[in-house]
């Protein structure tokens, strides 16, 4: 991946010059193979870089490759990315780095070990991160340094410089180390008893709850034998008998002082029982709940002679047989007032009374108003009817798809018979 970058002179506060190679504001991903293109100054090359810096780049790890790039670099700077973790692989190729600083990134933790294969530090820089761990022997075997700041206050705020004899000494800087860190295995110890505690609080609660359930258990048997008995009692008194509560429903059709509704269909009225409407109507259950006080309904898209067959249904589960052209028209209603049973009855029918005129139509509702079988049955029918049009699976759900292709067809097939026809009426001269 390309990556812009610039290179400069750097003068650090030894007041010594080292040529740099700095990549500003760039996305680093990781593991990918780094290609820098910049404009070297006059008569250098990438051998003379001894410093690079990424500057507020968006990056999650210590790049790898650098050195096969600038052979001789021996400082790495990162500042403002979004590093969270250092490890001792992160450096393998960095053996004769001598200058280390990681500012403003999201480090948690830094391993003992993280330094054990660059031993020519002499200048490390970790600040404003999120450190919670530093483990105290980081800085063992680094027998250079004459510079170490490990700051991420109020955590951590070490610094030691030979610069500056008044400062902290690399050895009590160690021994800082050293505490934070038997403070922090304390710390943890106490936080692990806790979980422990809870973890034992949390067993003891399940093994309240188990004896809970198993008392419910008991409870439940009780209630079900009960319930057997109850049954048994139940089963010995007078049932009336289903057909008779179906005599007695469809009689409410002809009782007109009890009608407490009307629907208008076409500006005709017909005075109806709320109460049915409610239990066979999902659709109309929803609306009188929404309006309590509504008294008549305008429906649309229904027919006078459909309703009052569909009305009689309602009343007595009855619905007179035909060729299949009212079947359609009782789906379509079925499924706008959600009438489960006549919808259901419906599609029953109409899966005997495919007609070549009536499949798509069929085809249409069924998607509508979401039936699988009459959908699926349909789409197979379509399929035979038009056996030399390639119809795929998925136009099952594209009823306007499969009636556009129906059309394109048929008009590709007029096309074909007119040019047969009129080069069977050309007459051909010798």
């Amino acid at each position: 991946m390309e990556i812009e970058c610039r290179f400069r002179y750097t003068t650090f506060s030894d007041d010594k010059s080292y040529y740099s190679c700095v990549i500003k504001n760039q996305v680093i991903p990781d593991n990918c193979e780094l290609i820098l293109t910049g404009q070297h100054k006059y008569g250098k090359t990438n051998k003379d870089v001894i410093y690079v810096e990424f500057g507020r780049c968006t990056i999650t790890k210590v790049p790898q490759g650098l050195t096969r790039i600038f052979p001789n670099m021996t400082m790495l700077w990162f500042c403002g990315g979004q590093i969270k973790k250092l490890g001792k692989d992160d450096f393998v190729e960095y053996r004769n780095l001598e200058r280390f600083h990681c500012s403003k990134n999201e480090v948690e933790f830094l391993p003992g070990d993280l330094f054990e294969d660059t031993r020519n530090l002499d200048w490390i820089c970790i600040e404003e991160n999120k450190l919670k761990v530093v483990e105290p022997n980081i800085l063992e075997g680094l027998d250079k340094l004459i510079y170490v700041s490990v700051q991420n206050l109020p955590e951590f705020s070490e610094c030691f410089t030979v610069e500056d004899p008044q400062g902290l000494s690399l050895a009590g800087l160690k021994r800082n180390l050293m505490q934070k860190y038997v403070n922090y295995s304390r710390s943890l110890k106490n936080s692990e008893e806790e979980l422990r505690n809870e973890v034992q609080q949390l067993k003891d609660a399940k093994a309240d709850l188990e004896q809970q359930n198993a008392s419910i258990k008991d409870i439940n048997a009780n209630l079900q034998s009960e319930l057997e008995q109850e049954k048994l009692k139940n089963s010995q008194l007078l049932v009336v008998p289903q057909n008779k509560f179906l005599d007695d429903l469809k009689a409410f059709i002809q009782d007109e002082t009890t009608k407490d509704f009307k629907i208008i269909i076409e500006d005709q009225e017909f005075p109806v029982h709320k109460f049915l409407l409610t239990a066979r109507s999902p659709t109309l259950a929803e609306l009188f709940k929404a309006n309590p006080a509504i008294e008549n309904l305008n429906l649309v898209d229904i027919s006078v002679e459909i309703f009052e067959k569909i009305l009689k249904f309602l009343y007595t589960d009855e619905l007179p047989g035909d060729d299949g052209t009212n079947f359609l028209l009782f789906f379509a209603a079925a499924g706008k007032l959600k009438i489960q049973e006549l919808k259901e009855l419906s599609a029953t029918k109409l899966i005997d009374r495919f007609k070549k005129n009536n499949v798509l139509e069929i085809l249409k509702l069924s998607n509508k108003y979401e039936h699988e079988e009459l959908r699926k049955e349909a789409f197979n029918k379509l399929k035979v009817y038009y056996q030399n049009y390639k119809f795929k699976d998925e136009w099952i759900a594209r009823p306007e798809v499969v009636e556009k292709a129906i059309e394109q067809y048929k008009k590709a097939e007029d096309e074909i018979r007119k040019l047969e026809n009129d080069f069977v009426n050309v007459n051909i001269e010798n």
